[in-house]
C-alpha cells in the first residue's frame, strides 16, 4: 500500500497544511515580485520620459517641420565635409573643421560621422591609437572654435556589437568591453554618445528577432553610459543593407515601437531617428505612425 494511506490523521493533516501553504504562498510571492518589478520599471520609464528627447536626422524630400510633434532637428557632419574636395583624409584638416564649426549656433547638438579610421583589432595597436588621437584632435579643434556647441561621434563608441550580447559569450563580451574602455579618452572629449542600433535581422531570418534586438540594444546602451555623457542611440526605420533578404524594407510598426520603448526603458537620454535618403515624406508610413503613438503614449511634446 502507498505510505500516504497509512499516515496518521495528524501527520496527513500537517502535510496537507504544508502543501497548501507552499503552493498558495509561492504564487502570491511571485505575483507580488512581478508587480513590484513592473511598477518600478514603469516608474523609471515615466521619470525618464520627462526628459527623453527624440531628434530628427531624417533626410526626406518634402518633409514638414517635425518640431510640432516634439522632434528636434539634429545635423550630421559627414566625413566629406571635413576635408576639402579631393583632399586625403589621413589627418584632421584644422581650417576645414573650424569652418564647419563656425556654422552652428550655441547649445546646438551635432553628430560627426567619421567611419574610415578603424579603432579595433582590424588594424594594429599603433594605428588604432593614432586614429583615436585624430578623433580627439577633431573634437578639440571643434570645441575651440565653437565652445558653446555640443558634439559627438556616431557609432564609434561604444563599438557596435550585435552577436556577442545576443550569444552572451563571456570571453567575447570581455574583449568588447576592454575595447570600449580604451575609447574613453574620446568619450572625455565629446558632449554626447551616439551608439548605432540599426536593425540587421527580422522575422524572416530570426524567430526571436525582437528579443535579440532588445539584448543588443540593452548591452550597447549600457556600454555607452560608461563615458558619463548623455546617450542618444541612433535608430533607422529600415533594415540594414547588409541583410540581403530584408535590405531597405521598412521595419513593421510593432517592431519599431518596441525599439523606441526599449531605448526609453534602458535609460537612454533620447533617440536620434535617421533615414529617408532620396525618399519622399509619407505621413502615413507605418514607422511614423508608430512614432506618433510612442510620443502620445509618453506625452513627449514639451512646451518651451
Amino acid at each position: 500500500m502507498c505510505n500516504r494511506l497509512t499516515l496518521p490523521i495528524s501527520s496527513a493533516a500537517n502535510k496537507l497544511a504544508t502543501y497548501i501553504r507552499y503552493y498558495t504562498i509561492i504564487p502570491i510571492v511571485i505575483t507580488i515580485f512581478a508587480v513590484n518589478v513592473f511598477a518600478t520599471r514603469t516608474h523609471a520609464s515615466e521619470t525618464s520620459a520627462k526628459t527623453f528627447q527624440i531628434y530628427d536626422a531624417t533626410l526626406f524630400e518634402g518633409k514638414p517641420n517635425l518640431q510640432q510633434h516634439g522632434l528636434k532637428p539634429i545635423p550630421f557632419v559627414y566625413a566629406g565635409a571635413l576635408w576639402p574636395d579631393d583632399a586625403v583624409k589621413s589627418e584632421p584638416n584644422e581650417p576645414q573643421i573650424r569652418k564647419i564649426a563656425s556654422r552652428f549656433n550655441p547649445n546646438e547638438l551635432v553628430v560627426f560621422n567619421i567611419e574610415h579610421w578603424i579603432l579595433d583589432d582590424r588594424v594594429n595597436e599603433n594605428e588604432a591609437a593614432a586614429n583615436i588621437e585624430k578623433l580627439k584632435k577633431i573634437a578639440d579643434i571643434f570645441h575651440d572654435e565653437a565652445p558653446g556647441v555640443k558634439m559627438g561621434y556616431y557609432t564609434l563608441l561604444p563599438k557596435r556589437n550585435y552577436w556577442d550580447p545576443v550569444k552572451a559569450e563571456p570571453e567575447a563580451i570581455a574583449k568588447w568591453k576592454a575595447l570600449n574602455k580604451k575609447l574613453s579618452s574620446i568619450g572625455d572629449r565629446v558632449d554626447a554618445i551616439f551608439p548605432s542600433l540599426y536593425t540587421f535581422y527580422g522575422c524572416i531570418d530570426d524567430q526571436d528577432y525582437m528579443k535579440h534586438w532588445a539584448k543588443y540594444a540593452s548591452a550597447n546602451i549600457a556600454e555607452a553610459k560608461q563615458y558619463g555623457k548623455p546617450v542618444y542611440p541612433v535608430l533607422w526605420f529600415q533594415y540594414h543593407d547588409s541583410n540581403e533578404l530584408l535590405a531597405g524594407r521598412h521595419i513593421d510598426s510593432r517592431f519599431w515601437l518596441h525599439q523606441l520603448q526599449t531605448v526609453l526603458d534602458e535609460g537612454a537620454d533620447g533617440v536620434v531617428i535617421w533615414g529617408g535618403y532620396q525618399s519622399s515624406w509619407d505621413p502615413k508610413s507605418s514607422w511614423w505612425q508608430a512614432t506618433l503613438k510612442f510620443i502620445s503614449n509618453h506625452n513627449l511634446i514639451k512646451s518651451d
